[in-house]
């Protein structure tokens, strides 16, 4: 069951990018990946880059 948290974040996340509501239920559900655009409009929605958004540790050469 969907939390009043989740279903408010669902909610303003889909306002602020225009990725469709169950879209996002569905990445929020780990039922759906989502699509490298929707991956750009939402790490611009929470203001960070890609590879944080994934988990991926940047690694810079020496």
């Amino acid at each position: 069951m969907l939390t009043y948290k989740l279903i408010y974040s669902i909610i303003l996340i889909y306002k602020k990018t225009g990725i469709s509501q169950p879209k996002i239920s569905y990445y929020e559900s780990g039922k759906h990946s989502p699509s490298i655009e929707d991956c750009i409009k939402i790490a611009d929605f929470y203001g960070i880059p890609l590879d944080e958004l994934v988990g991926r540790e940047i690694k810079y050469k020496e």
